[in-house]
């Protein structure tokens, strides 16, 4: 059993979340970027995050660059969930190998995303 932190902007998403993978693995949920930062500031164990990228108060890009210098190592257990990416952001997701799952997702793409993340990468630290 994996521990996943799902962070979006949107409860219904992360409700999607939740229904799908905790039959399966504990998740944890964290309502925007500034939330999930706060999470991790108090327990940063986990084996998956699921982050959407454009988010207020803090985007995916924000959190990423948080886990680098905060949690390093993290980062690489970041997959970014998102239904576009804006103009600002292309550089940065193209220069990152993180996966990345479209929204609206399908649940086989995001499976097959946790499970190539959970099966490659050592747990930081």
């Amino acid at each position: 059993m994996a521990r996943i932190l799902a962070i979006d902007d949107d409860e219904r998403i992360l409700s999607v979340y939740r229904r799908l993978l905790s039959s399966d693995h504990e998740v944890t949920l964290a309502v925007g970027g500034q939330a999930a930062m706060d999470l991790l500031a108090e327990d940063n164990r986990y084996d998956l995050i699921l982050c959407d990228v454009m988010m207020p108060c803090a985007s995916g890009v924000e959190v990423y660059e948080h886990l680098q210098r905060v949690h390093p190592g993290l980062e690489h257990r970041l997959v970014f969930i998102s239904g576009g990416w804006a103009q600002n952001h292309e550089p940065f997701m193209a220069s990152v190998p993180n996966l990345k799952v479209p929204k609206p997702f399908d649940p086989a793409k995001l499976f097959s995303a946790i499970h190539t993340v959970l099966s490659r990468t050592p747990m930081p630290g």
